[in-house]
């Protein structure tokens, strides 16, 4: 382990661009209705979160940005609270879909552990994810979801390139507490291959300074994660959310990269938004949905 230094922490205003919106369709609260809901809902809002600069980075950034409301119930295609869902098949207890994830661009110049080096490209990841339903009730659901993606950077040039994979074993559960009101929570494990962690962690040969040894990331434990979300819907219109992960970085196969500062990492973010348009098509859809 390294020795850690003290965070420091940044404000960042800007737009984000598509891949940023991607990912925090994940933060927009979409609480369930009992009766049937528009086939698409178009809205607004804002979103503010604090994140590690990647898993294992000391320094800490805070954004706040705007952010559309996009849901999309489609048979086969949907948008929302869950992020993008490429639907497979559906069952009473299993689900088979695509899962995505992703990680916002990072500033070398802007991080101490990685200054000098190249930046982070954005990146996203996808891949199928199997959904086992032991709860789905109208007012509670619990599952299991078994998750593998591979992960791909965007380069300036809008190039694409394959980095990796992960396995995300999923722990999930979601209560209305409510009309209008729910809390969920995850619990998870996550196990990087080496690529996956090349993209983070290692520092080539050019890289390397007397204070950054050079170092080659190996494939295994990348950390668990637990943490919760609150959802309200004051009226069919507004929505507001808040939320934190922690992750615990113990024992993770990266832990002797010179880039890793910390065994922990914090996730907080805020947001709220509100419905512009909708469709005047209805869907019949679960009371919530994870």
């Amino acid at each position: 382990m390294k020795t850690q230094k003290k965070k420091q922490r940044r404000w960042s205003y800007s737009t984000p661009g598509w891949l940023s919106v991607w990912g925090l369709w994940l933060m927009v609260a979409n609480p369930g209705q009992a009766e049937s809901l528009p086939k698409w809902e178009l809205g607004a809002g804002i979103a503010a979160f604090s994140l590690p600069d990647y898993p294992g980075a000391d320094q800490q950034t805070e954004y706040v940005w705007p952010i559309p409301y996009v849901v999309y119930r489609g048979e086969y295609l949907r948008a929302g609270r869950g992020g993008l869902r490429g639907m497979l098949y559906r069952g009473s207890h299993l689900e088979l879909d695509v899962s995505t994830g992703g990680s916002l661009p990072v500033n070398s110049d802007d991080n101490e552990a990685r200054r000098g080096m190249e930046d982070l490209d954005p990146s996203f990841e996808l891949g199928p994810s199997l959904r086992v339903k032991f709860i789905d009730d109208e007012d509670r659901q619990f599952q299991l979801r078994l998750n593998a993606r591979a992960l791909v950077s965007v380069e300036d040039t809008l190039k694409l390139g394959y980095q990796g994979w992960l396995l995300n074993p999923e722990l999930r559960w979601i209560s209305q507490l409510g009309e209008g009101l729910q809390v969920d929570g995850i619990l998870q494990w996550r196990y990087g291959s080496r690529g996956y962690h090349d993209h983070f962690y290692t520092v080539t040969d050019k890289d390397a300074l007397p204070e950054r040894p050079a170092y080659q990331a190996e494939r295994g434990h990348s950390g668990y994660g637990a943490g919760f979300s609150l959802r309200w819907q004051p009226d069919r219109d507004w929505r507001w959310s808040v939320g934190y992960r922690y992750f615990d970085l113990h024992n993770v196969a990266f832990d002797d990269s010179p880039l890793f500062r910390q065994n922990h990492g914090h996730y907080l973010f805020l947001s709220f938004s509100r419905t512009l348009w909708r469709s005047q098509r209805m869907v019949s859809e679960p009371v919530s949905e994870l």
